[in-house]
C-alpha cells in the first residue's frame, strides 16, 4: 500500500510539472501574436503615393477604420537620403522643418521604391491633379 501511495504521489508530481510546462508553452504563441500585432499596427497600414514632385503618405489604424496620419512632402526641393542595406532600408526626406522617416523593412521591393522615389524627385513633369479623398476614402 505504501509503495502504491508513493507511486501515485510521484505520478501526480510528474503530471503537475508537465502541465506547468504545457501552460508555459501555450503562452508562446499568444506572445508572438501580440508582438506581431504591435508591429503590424505600426508598419503595415501605410499607403504611399508617388507622383512627380510629391510623396503622399497615409497611415490607418489596423483595428479601427480610423485615419492616423496624412502627410505630403514636395520632393523637388527636399533633401532625400536613402540608406539601402541588405535587411533594412531607411529613407529620410527633409524639407525645412518637415522631416519624414520611412522604414521599408516590410516592403517587398525596397530597391525599386527608392529608385522611383528619386525619379519622382527629379521629374520635371507637371503633377496631375490628384484628389486626396481617393486615399482617405
Amino acid at each position: 500500500m505504501c509503495l502504491l501511495a508513493i507511486a501515485i504521489n510521484e505520478m501526480g508530481q510528474f503530471i503537475e510539472e508537465k502541465m506547468m510546462w504545457v501552460s508555459m508553452v501555450a503562452w508562446i504563441p499568444w506572445t508572438a501574436l501580440c508582438l506581431s500585432l504591435m508591429v503590424v499596427t505600426h508598419l503595415l497600414p501605410t499607403y504611399i503615393r508617388l507622383i512627380p514632385g510629391r510623396i503622399d503618405i497615409v497611415r490607418f489604424d489596423v483595428l479601427r477604420d480610423r485615419l492616423l496620419e496624412s502627410r505630403s512632402i514636395e520632393l523637388r526641393s527636399a533633401r532625400i537620403i536613402a540608406c539601402v542595406q541588405t535587411f533594412r532600408t531607411l529613407v529620410l526626406i527633409t524639407l525645412d522643418d518637415n522631416r519624414m522617416e520611412l522604414d521599408l523593412r516590410l516592403m517587398r521591393e525596397r530597391d525599386r521604391f527608392v529608385y522611383y522615389l528619386f525619379l519622382a524627385a527629379l521629374s520635371t513633369h507637371q503633377a496631375p491633379p490628384q484628389a486626396d479623398e481617393v486615399l482617405v476614402g
